[in-house]
């Protein structure tokens, strides 16, 4: 029976030990996978190249890693579509402003030509009336 005992203790040990190899194991893949996932994060963020090395892998960082670089992409590509979205904006902005002033300057050149001529008093009245709104559209 005591060599029974002692067969069962180092069974028990060995198996102790496993787990404690495979705990250690599993710490290290976890953490590993943690930096793996904050470099790729890190790389989305930032905008800058990010090379996966284990892209086709069936792993859990494969997919992992395969969905991450779809989402730096969606991200990527959304950022692009504002960028052109607010220079097709600026560029608008830019035209409606011209579009306007040309119009404004032509407008304000004829009423000071105007000025100059005689008018009645209702005439002028509604000459400076108008001169009034001009000058609200001067911007």
């Amino acid at each position: 029976m005591d060599w029974l005992m002692c067969i069962m203790m180092i069974i028990l040990f060995a198996a102790v030990l496993v787990l404690l190899w495979k705990n250690y194991r599993i710490k290290k893949e976890a953490k590993l996978f943690a930096e793996k996932v904050e470099d790729a994060l890190d790389a989305i963020v930032t905008g800058k190249e990010w090379n996966m090395e284990e892209e086709l892998e069936d792993s859990l960082w494969g997919r992992t890693g395969t969905q991450l670089a779809k989402a730096g992409n969606v991200f990527r590509k959304k950022e692009e579509d504002g960028f052109r979205e607010k220079e097709r904006v600026k560029g608008l902005i830019s035209d409606i402003s011209h579009q306007a002033r040309t119009p404004i300057a032509n407008i304000k050149l004829y009423l000071e030509l105007l000025e100059d001529e005689e008018f009645s008093q209702n005439g002028q009245e509604f000459l400076g009336k108008i001169k009034g709104q001009m000058e609200k559209l001067i911007f």
